[in-house]
């Protein structure tokens, strides 16, 4: 589900969503596929989880927690997002596939992503995290995002967390901030870390 929010004040009030999924699943074959997605698989066993989300350029882009291509984890480009908001209907090439980035591996599964971020300088951060591990065996990873000139991104690993999921990530001031899921843990967890 996609929402647009408005707020005032310290209200905030939902003013858009269209439901993504029914309309990506709907695209052609070969669109699915470009998106690193199976349309041979069964809808009912397929999996979408998208995890990061940031403006760029006017476009929205939205990292996937799955699923994760052997090439890397998915990064698609969403162009002219207020047009979805309003029609419920997704135009040819208006989801298009980015980039797809490694991010390395643990027991053979690759990492994926769990937020990305755009600082005021235009630099792209995101979180990592590895899907359907549990907690205690995640190899969650703060990486930043280098722009390359074939227009995919090439990711340096800036700090690994052995046992967390990083998953929420925003500039704040002079740094980022971090936020853990703990799963049924204590709340709270966060972190403070200085612009690289």
């Amino acid at each position: 589900l996609l929402l647009r929010v408005t707020r005032q004040g310290r209200k905030l009030t939902v003013d858009g969503k269209v439901r993504l999924w029914p309309l990506v699943s709907a695209l052609p074959g070969p669109a699915q596929r470009a998106l690193g997605l199976d349309p041979a698989q069964p809808l009912d066993s397929r999996t979408c989880n998208i995890e990061g989300a940031a403006w760029h350029e006017g476009d929205l882009l939205l990292g996937l927690k799955e699923p994760v291509t052997a090439d890397g984890a998915i990064l698609w480009r969403l162009a002219r997002v207020d047009d979805l908001l309003e029609t419920g209907r997704l135009d040819p090439g208006q989801l298009s596939p980015l980039a797809r980035v490694p991010l390395g591996q643990r027991a053979g599964i690759g990492g994926a992503f769990s937020d990305l971020t755009f600082t005021p300088d235009g630099r792209l951060f995101a979180l990592s995290t590895l899907p359907g591990v549990p907690d205690d065996q995640q190899m969650g990873a703060l990486v930043r995002l280098h722009p390359e000139d074939s227009g995919g991104y090439r990711a340096e690993i800036l700090q690994r967390f052995p046992g967390l999921k990083p998953e929420g990530l925003a500039v704040y001031g002079a740094k980022l901030m971090l936020v853990f899921d703990l799963g049924s843990g204590d709340p709270g967890r966060w972190l403070l870390r200085g612009l690289p």
